[in-house]
């Protein structure tokens, strides 16, 4: 390129700063944000009945959350009485947990790797029964359990109804899953069968795999539930399971998304997006994308403006890029960035 002569720096120069000074000015102002105004908290957003989430629930009860598990309950069943989901749940919630379970029990010590699902399914026969065998060892978060923990496991219940339907399958290769204390015993014995398991084995091989992904989740190891989700995505009987393996994906998201928020926003949000892509009424992922929108979103906008008013422009294109990856739909950064992106054009082209 031919070296400019010092008056024709001089006169570039002169043009680049008048260039700046107009356009900065005439973006002076950020444009209003229309889109803040005030939405209603979802946890305040009432639910219709044909998006009841057995899920969400059960969700609610691993936190403790019974009041709002109970309401969400009640109105399912205001419109679906004969729902067998939700009536167990809110029994769960209400019933007295010795008449529930039975007074007869034994002390039972936690070991690595269980949560009250694993243990329930295990000892009751239903991972969904965790919260009333919680209730009954006077545990308000199910989700906290420790190793060690000493537990009240009901005596009634290991001839129960439940546990003698198990018992009547010992004969069947899968039955060994559930009793399998961890989860490399149980892929351990899965290398051992064959992969054609009849279709009972592969049921017992699917609640195995169900109770150790809720419990690497329950216990924030997302590392390890991503490597179970997969192997049992792999299983040839997976399409037996699609249901619940949805579900547990999302949970898988959603939590992935929680664990990204603040140092990588973007990529939380494709994480909650994920999880409303399987699990469209999924109320943590919905909370958590419109958290992100109403309080990340505006920082980073912030952010952009500033480095844009003071011609980092490379820097502030970036950030509206992450902001709008976010939230697609943010006006003003639209039109800044596309100021932005306009700018820098211009200023490339008078370059010397």
């Amino acid at each position: 390129m031919a070296r400019l002569l010092p008056r024709q720096s001089a006169l570039s120069s002169t043009l680049l700063a008048g260039m700046l000074l107009a356009l900065l000015s005439a973006c002076a102002q950020p444009p209003e944000w229309t889109r803040w105004d005030d939405p209603a908290p979802p946890e305040e957003m009432e639910t219709d009945a044909e998006d009841f989430s057995a899920s969400r629930v059960l969700g609610l009860l691993q936190r403790g959350e019974a009041d709002r598990a109970a309401d969400k309950l009640r109105r399912q069943l205001d419109h679906n009485p004969d729902d067998p989901i939700a009536q167990d749940l809110l029994r769960q919630i209400e019933a007295d947990p010795e008449e529930y379970l039975g007074a007869e029990s034994f002390q039972y010590s936690v070991r690595p790797g269980e949560s009250l699902s694993v243990l329930a399914q295990r000892f009751l026969g239903d991972h969904q029964q965790f919260f009333i065998l919680a209730r009954y060892n006077d545990i308000q978060d199910p989700s906290r359990l420790r190793v060690g923990q000493q537990l009240s496991i009901p005596g009634s219940y290991r001839e129960g109804p439940g546990q003698a339907s198990a018992r009547m399958d010992r004969s069947l290769q899968g039955y060994r899953y559930l009793e399998a204390e961890d989860w490399q015993a149980v892929m351990a014995l899965y290398q051992e069968d064959a992969a054609d398991l009849a279709l009972d084995e592969a049921e017992l091989l699917g609640q195995a795999h169900q109770g150790h992904i809720q419990a690497a989740l329950d216990t924030g190891e997302l590392d390890a539930a991503e490597s179970r989700i997969a192997a049992a995505s792999d299983h040839p009987a997976s399409d037996h399971w699609r249901a619940w393996l949805d579900e547990l994906r999302a949970e898988w998201h959603w939590a992935q998304g929680r664990a990204l928020r603040d140092q990588k926003p973007a990529d939380a949000a494709d994480a909650f997006r994920e999880a409303l892509t399987l699990s469209p009424t999924h109320e943590g992922a919905q909370q958590g994308l419109e958290n992100l929108k109403e309080t990340v979103v505006p920082e980073i906008h912030r952010d952009a403006v500033i480095r844009y008013r003071n011609q980092d422009l490379e820097v502030a294109i970036e950030l509206w890029d992450t902001l709008l990856a976010i939230d697609p739909d943010f006006e003003p950064a639209q039109l800044y960035r596309a100021r932005a992106v306009e700018l820098q054009h211009r200023l490339e082209g008078i370059e010397p």
